[in-house]
This record gives structure tokens, sequence and C-alpha cells, in this order.
């Protein structure tokens, strides 16, 4: 995660290391990761470039086994106020309601 975080400030992007082009799964994990390590630093940009990235992935894989884990992660070791618990709020409520 701290290799991401170096990565944003110098690059402002930032890619799993060594992960497959396709694998949306670690993609929306390290998301994750990255997002609690710029809270943890307050990283303002790089925590709304990692949601940025997180919401596309997360919504193509919300039918997936995988997705519980999204969530366990984001709640369980989020921040208290994180834009991805808001995210995934609004899209559970837009999508069952």
């Amino acid at each position: 995660m701290l290799l991401a975080m170096i990565n944003f400030v110098y690059k402002q992007e930032y890619y799993p290391p060594g992960e497959k082009i396709n694998d949306f799964d670690t993609y929306a994990i390290h998301d994750i990761n990255v997002y609690a390590i710029a809270d943890k630093y307050n990283v303002v940009g790089l925590k709304k470039y990692a949601a940025g990235k997180f919401e596309p992935t997360a919504s193509m894989q919300w039918s997936q086994p995988l997705f519980a884990t999204f969530l366990t992660k984001i709640y369980r070791d989020g921040p208290a106020d994180s834009e991805l618990k808001r995210y995934v709020y609004q899209w559970l409520q837009d999508s069952l309601l």
C-alpha cells in the first residue's frame, strides 16, 4: 500500500503490483486498502482516487460472492467516515429499493 501511495504522489495513479489486468477482485481489495492508508496519512487526493477506482469495479462485482468480502473489509477495517461506505450504502439503497 505504501508503494501505491508513493506512486500516486509522483504519477497521480497507482496499480496493484504484479497483478493481471483482468483480476477485478484483487483490484477492488487493493483499492480498499489504498483508501485506508490514504485516510491514515490524510492524503485526500489519494482517498478520492482510490474511491473512484473502487466504484466501477464494485459495481461490476455486486452479484459475485466476493462482494461480501468487499463489504466486510470496508465496514470492519475501513475508517469510520468513509466515502467507500457512503458509496456502498447509496448503491444498496438505489439497487434494492
